[in-house]
């Protein structure tokens, strides 16, 4: 298993990130987000909703399970995740313009993959990990994901049929 994250800004608390199963809604390329097996939030501070940790800050840790059109913005993405961590590692964001920012191992950024207490997201799809690299062809999700964004609708409003 690849080590490689997806490291994004964001002013939404913990709670609100495991009650919308992930974090969202952002501007990123689908295809480089599903390479990452990790996603570490950090803390923006300059929201006036914004939860309580450190501007900067790693709070919390997701074991990436899908990538799907956002169910706020059509032009968004939520990174779902099926169980997450809390962590607390003082400024993981290096600043910048660009809200997400891709990293090549956790490791670098003083997270102790081994010290993580993982916690299940509550309704989360299974997914099989020890599974890499074994492509089943796209869940009914992503395909409705994927006819959603070409024509220019959310996922929820796509129905698929299999007649047999």
């Amino acid at each position: 298993m690849t080590n490689k994250t997806l490291v994004v800004f964001t002013f939404r608390t913990r709670d609100e990130l495991e009650q919308e199963g992930g974090s969202q809604a952002w501007k990123l390329n689908p295809d480089s987000a599903r390479r990452c097996t990790y996603i570490v939030c950090t803390r923006n501070r300059h929201h006036e909703n914004a939860g309580p940790e450190d501007h900067q800050t790693g709070f919390l840790v997701g074991r990436i399970s899908r990538i799907e059109v956002s169910p706020e913005r059509a032009d968004r993405y939520i990174v779902r995740f099926s169980e997450f961590a809390e962590i607390d590692v003082p400024k993981v964001w290096p600043g910048g313009r660009n809200p997400i920012m891709y990293v090549d191992d956790i490791t670098s950024l003083g997270i102790d993959l081994g010290s993580l207490r993982w916690e299940p997201v509550k309704d989360a799809p299974e997914v099989d990990y020890d599974a890499e690299g074994v492509d089943d062809g796209l869940s009914f999700e992503e395909a409705k994901a994927a006819i959603g964004r070409r024509y220019g609708f959310l996922a929820s409003q796509v129905e698929i049929t299999i007649r047999g």
